[in-house]
């Protein structure tokens, strides 16, 4: 499989407009599998297509955030339901296709050093603090070497 460069052009929108793979590659007359070996060939265009499957996302949560609106707004409990329910699975898509911009999970580089003490010191200043501000005495083993 050989794609042109309007052609990788039209894929990458499409996928960034919301377009299944599956539709995508039909319209190309290929399989989704030679698709992803074409992406895995030609390493440009499969970053572009990673980029294009997370803007996709946010043409998902516009239509989640319809799909939320026309739940609240439904007079019909069980169809509200069902649209909630609809939601919800939608958010899980969501989550797992941009799980750094939509989940709940946080990139972290784990090939520096890392100092532990400094961000354990961190932690306990930032909950000194709040504890000073509900006028809650600090714990001793939480307060600073230099103020025991």
């Amino acid at each position: 499989m050989v794609l042109s460069e309007a052609q990788q052009t039209s894929v990458l929108e499409a996928i960034a407009g919301g377009a299944r793979v599956k539709d995508v590659c039909a319209v190309l007359g290929t399989s989704d599998a030679a698709l992803w070996t074409y992406r895995k060939k030609h390493p440009a265009f499969g970053a572009a297509f990673e980029d294009a499957l997370v803007e996709s996302c946010d043409v998902e949560m516009e239509r989640l955030r319809d799909l939320a609106f026309e739940a609240k707004e439904c007079p019909l409990p069980g169809l509200a339901r069902v649209r909630e329910s609809a939601a919800r699975i939608l958010m899980w898509y969501i989550a797992r296709r941009a799980p750094h911009k939509y989940g709940d999970r946080v990139a972290l580089d784990v090939n520096g050093k890392l100092d532990l003490g400094a961000v354990l010191a961190l932690a306990d200043a930032r909950l000194n603090a709040r504890r000073l501000e509900h006028d809650i005495t600090p714990r001793p083993h939480l307060l600073p070497d230099a103020d025991r």
